[in-house]
């Protein structure tokens, strides 16, 4: 939903993507589908490596700095 909501998700996908794309379908559907696949997960691995290092990162500060940073993050 994030990503989808990010108007730079669809600028990359209707430039760089489609162009990598277009490259991927003249080796084959399965291909393309591959390399979306792939695209997707290196997102989830992305979002999962941020989220650990903020979950994890709660350890390394007082209570309070963490709230006042996750606060500031929100408001960004």
């Amino acid at each position: 939903m994030t990503s989808a909501s990010n108007p730079y998700f669809w600028l990359w996908w209707l430039s760089a993507g489609n162009g990598l794309l277009v490259e991927g379908l003249k080796t084959g559907l399965a291909e393309a589908g591959v390399f979306v696949l792939g695209h997707w997960m290196a997102d989830a691995a992305w979002f999962l490596l941020v989220s650990g290092s903020f979950s994890r990162g709660k350890a390394l500060m007082p209570e309070g700095v963490y709230r006042s940073l996750l606060a500031a993050c929100g408001r960004f």
